[in-house]
């Protein structure tokens, strides 16, 4: 679920940290600080948007690695 309609706030509190990981929501939080609140987004919230999408890339990239050998060389 992403934050777009509605703001953060209204996620449950024992929610909130999981919903935090997810990237697309701290994107779309940032949009929605910027375009209909006209405030600057949370220098925390960037923050943790690039670590956690930094981190979900590199266990993308070990796990493609793992896998590169079964896959087929024209695909």
């Amino acid at each position: 679920l992403v934050p777009i309609t509605y703001p953060l706030t209204l996620v449950p509190t024992q929610f909130l940290e999981i919903y935090k990981l997810n990237p697309l929501a701290a994107l779309s939080v940032a949009f929605r600080n910027v375009l209909i609140e006209n405030r600057a987004p949370a220098f925390s919230l960037l923050s943790r948007m690039t670590l956690v999408s930094f981190l979900f890339l590199g266990v993308g990239w070990l796990i493609f690695r793992k896998l590169k050998p079964r896959f087929y060389n024209y695909v």
